[in-house]
């Protein structure tokens, strides 16, 4: 499971970028870029181990800023401190539960970006937020908050369709081989 996560993972995210900056008409309607990314990084969080979520913060990071007008580099610190303090406190998240996913990934969507306006800030860059970041910080929350639970069932679907379980041995044959020896 860990390898489909370390493949599947970053091709998602570089998928998600694409369509997130490609498709123009959720930010004509609402005004506002969803950003999909911190909603990939809580699924990656409370589902995976920590080397594929490690990759998918390096590579979506890098994706991210290569895109955008920001500095490369600037969205890895702020996805990095989401990414680790969800994954080692994922024990005490209920992750099976519609309302938790959405809160994390709500809580997240609205945490990155501040963190990466900090960041601006303290770099002593001038960023664009204006009168409508409030609105614009809302929007980001809510549509990462609703990506999380599809995340989880996009990766259910593919898990279901594409990891096949191990079949058990069969304890008779095990017996017979170990009273053949």
């Amino acid at each position: 499971m860990n390898r489909f996560h370390l493949i599947a993972l970053p091709l998602l995210a570089l998928l998600s970028l694409y369509v997130e900056t490609a498709v123009a008409w959720p930010r004509l309607l609402l005004g506002a870029q969803i950003a999909t990314l911190p909603a990939l990084i809580v699924f990656a969080a409370l589902r995976v181990s920590f080397p594929a979520l490690l990759t998918l913060l390096v590579l979506g990071a890098l994706w991210r800023d290569a895109i955008s007008a920001d500095p490369l580099g600037l969205s890895l610190l702020s996805l990095a401190a989401v990414g680790t303090t969800i994954h080692f406190n994922r024990k005490i998240i209920v992750a099976d539960q519609f309302y938790a996913r959405f809160m994390v990934g709500a809580i997240a969507g609205a945490v990155v970006p501040l963190l990466m306006l900090l960041q601006l800030f303290t770099f002593g860059h001038e960023p664009l937020a204006g009168r409508f970041f409030a609105w614009q910080l809302a929007v980001m929350s809510v549509g990462s908050g609703l990506l999380v639970p599809f995340y989880f069932r996009l990766f259910d679907g593919l898990e279901q369709a594409f990891i096949h379980p191990v079949a058990a041995p069969d304890p008779r044959a095990l017996r017979r081989n170990q009273t053949r020896r």
